[in-house]
């Protein structure tokens, strides 16, 4: 598992009949000789972690794995935008969000906008863990005048976590209109891209 410099992890200690434990955290740190301790890593490295359990009658077990210590990083990713557009109205816009950074998101802005239009914000709050994705669909529906045409639309976020984003360049995704829809089961038309 991964986690940050400085935070501590802790540790729980699932020993059957164990008397007295030894952890080793694989930093050149003493021996921790709590049942169930917590540790607070120097720096990013994979460190080696084992526990020696020992009963009462003197028999030794042990287990060895590892943490991943990381720098943070915020990075969202937009992709795979879709919508529905009927003759007069673009709606039921959603897109893919994945959280490509090391730490978990719990809140981010996101955009859309029109060709023309003014962007519009909505609020996405909840728990993207590192690696995760998920779907977003936007409360809107953007109205088309009749003789007027689309060309495009774009999707985008900012502010993840309140905090900046360490890679700018997978935080938008457009998709460009055109008359070429195809109809899914319900009859409506549907657009489906990717990142552009």
């Amino acid at each position: 598992f991964g986690v940050n410099p400085g935070e501590f992890v802790s540790f729980t200690n699932s020993t059957v009949n164990g008397n007295t434990y030894s952890w080793d955290y694989g930093d050149n740190s003493s021996l921790d000789t709590a049942e169930n301790p917590s540790h607070a890593y120097p720096g990013t490295a994979v460190y080696p972690i084992t526990l020696v359990g020992i009963s009462v009658f003197g028999c030794l077990d042990s287990i060895a794995k590892s943490v991943d210590v990381q720098t943070p990083s915020v990075d969202i990713g937009i992709f795979e935008l879709t919508m529905e557009c009927e003759p007069e109205i673009i709606e039921t816009i959603t897109v893919n969000i994945i959280n490509l950074g090391s730490r978990e998101l719990t809140s981010l802005d996101l955009f859309v906008r029109v060709e023309g239009g003014n962007p519009i914000r909505e609020h996405w709050t909840g728990f993207l863990g590192p690696q995760n994705q998920e779907s977003y669909t936007f409360n809107v529906a953007f109205p088309v005048n009749s003789g007027l045409s689309v060309n495009y639309v774009c999707v985008w976020a900012e502010n993840p976590n309140n905090t900046i984003d360490i890679d700018l360049s997978n935080n938008e995704v457009c998709l460009a209109c055109n008359n070429d829809f195809t109809k899914d089961l319900t009859g409506k038309c549907i657009q489906t891209g990717t990142l552009q």
